[in-house]
């Protein structure tokens, strides 16, 4: 009776330390229900080839290079995996300055953007700006486009 009860107790902590041990961390901590779906995406705009070159982030703090010509679609390749604490911090940032300035659009030839997509919220922001001038209303995105440039040269 006692190596059966033993037996069990053994098969039952085996069977919760590989669940544990086993469990994938697919989103990042602070990701919050409706945003399993977020894209973040910064980088730069070049005008007269109408091309955006940059970054996309998600929710599972995967960074991956973003190209995109006219009306082509996008080529995504995996850059690496964020730190996910740094990637919260500059989420918290993010909902701050979006909350903060929600508008910003800004012209020249080559210019910076900003786009924060959610499609479970039906959100998508997209801001871009000269990177000569720093008015107002851009200065929060500039921040987080240097924020999101400083995570990326973390990653290996």
């Amino acid at each position: 009776m006692k190596k059966i009860h033993w037996f069990f107790k053994l098969s039952l902590l085996t069977i919760l330390f590989n669940l544990i041990s086993c469990k994938s961390l697919d989103y990042a901590e602070c990701t919050k229900a409706h945003q399993k779906e977020l894209i973040i995406r910064w980088g730069e705009i070049f005008i007269k080839d109408n091309k955006r070159i940059g970054f996309e982030l998600n929710s599972k703090a995967e960074l991956f290079n973003y190209e995109q010509t006219a009306n082509s679609s996008p080529k995504i390749s995996k850059f690496g995996n964020a730190n996910q604490e740094s990637y919260c911090n500059i989420l918290g940032n993010i909902t701050k300055t979006i909350l903060k300035t929600q508008i910003v659009n800004e012209i020249g030839d080559t210019l910076r953007y900003f786009e924060y997509i959610n499609p479970e919220k039906s959100s998508n922001l997209f801001v871009k700006w000269h990177p000569r001038f720093n008015t107002k209303n851009s200065r929060g995105f500039q921040e987080i486009y240097d924020s999101l440039n400083t995570l990326k040269s973390t990653i290996k």
